[in-house]
């Protein structure tokens, strides 16, 4: 009797010991890669008021935004940049403002002042869908004195 008392407490204590080494199961939203590929693409340039085709998505995969930076030349005080992103089928994706002059004097001299800077980090991002476009331009603003940066990964549809 005794070994059976023994063999069942050998037994309890074996499984125990396998439940308690088993972890629990994540699923994280990281990149999605096919065939080796990188899915991460970027752009890097200056907007200007007419409209500037930024990512095309492939016909077999969507492209989303996850980070983008918008920056305007300080020296430019008058500039209220109004940046405008649209896919090329009229949808808006996102509008930003930024102010040209940071400091109190309100434009006076550069003393003081800093390049103002939009840099955002979506948690979920912006959609560009297969086969559209993603096209920036800007209002209220000189062309030459605002430059984007925005970064997307490739995902399925």
């Amino acid at each position: 009797m005794h070994k059976n008392i023994f063999a069942c407490a050998a037994f309890i204590a074996a499984c125990g010991f396998f439940l308690r080494s088993l972890t629990p199961a994540n699923a994280y939203m990281g990149p999605m890669v096919d065939y080796g590929a990188n899915p991460i693409v970027s752009a890097a340039g200056t907007a200007s008021s007419t409209s500037t085709t930024i990512f095309t998505a492939p016909a077999d995969q969507d492209l989303l935004i996850t980070d983008l930076i918008f920056s305007a030349d300080a020296t430019d005080h008058a500039c209220n940049a109004r940046i405008y992103m649209d896919l090329n089928n009229g949808v808006q994706l996102g509008a930003f403002t930024i102010a040209g002059d940071m400091d109190s004097d309100y434009g006076q001299d550069d003393a003081g002042s800093t390049s103002p800077v939009l840099t955002h980090r979506f948690a979920s991002g912006l959609v560009i869908p297969a086969s559209s476009s993603l096209q920036i331009y800007v209002n209220n603003c000189s062309s030459s004195n605002v430059k984007y940066t925005i970064a997307a990964r490739k995902i399925r549809p």
